[in-house]
């Protein structure tokens, strides 16, 4: 089967997700909007739950490439102000997949990249720390910037992406990172 089948069965499963929630996801669900017979969808991903981790492995493949590319040879401030751009970029671009990275974060099965990306906030935070820049230590300016970030993407998504919240989300970046600052 041609590549572009897995990734019409993981666009499909992640609008359900989205939209239905997980426990809308069965592979007959996925076979019906996805034009396929479970015979295929069984051929790439074994059952439901390899589906499901397939759906997150994507999401957290194209978040941390867009993430890892741009912040890494940044100054600290610069990249935090990055880091949160790309964020809110990706929660705007790939609804679908963010809404499977909230699944994993509540199952608690955030595979491997989502580690590595909380790990590069970390480095940045430790940088600021070394600098003598930070009110926290750098593991409490983490946590504190990361959950900021993700209530806020769930207050935008819920919400529908109302435009009108568009300008308080850089609002809000730039209070949490001043509010972290020495």
């Amino acid at each position: 089967m041609p590549k572009s089948m897995r990734e019409k069965i993981l666009s499909v499963t992640a609008k359900i997700i989205a939209y239905e929630g997980l426990d809308a996801v069965s592979i007959r669900s996925v076979c019906e909007k996805a034009g396929v017979r479970a015979p295929t969808v069984y051929y790439y991903f074994n059952d439901k739950e390899g589906l499901i981790e397939a759906v997150v492995a994507l999401a957290y493949k194209r978040y941390t490439k867009k993430q890892l590319e741009f912040v890494k040879d940044e100054s600290p401030l610069n990249g935090l102000i990055k880091s949160w751009d790309i964020f809110f970029d990706f929660v705007e671009d790939e609804t679908d997949l963010y809404h499977a990275i909230v699944i994993a974060h509540l199952r608690q099965r955030i595979p491997q990249e989502g580690y590595e990306l909380f790990g590069v906030i970390v480095q940045i935070f430790k940088k600021l720390e070394d600098r003598n820049k930070l009110k926290f230590d750098h593991l409490t300016a983490s946590r504190i910037f990361y959950a900021t970030a993700y209530g806020l993407a769930l207050v935008y998504i819920s919400q529908g992406k109302n435009p009108v919240l568009k300008p308080n989300i850089t609002l809000t970046r730039d209070l949490c990172i001043n509010s972290l600052l020495c």
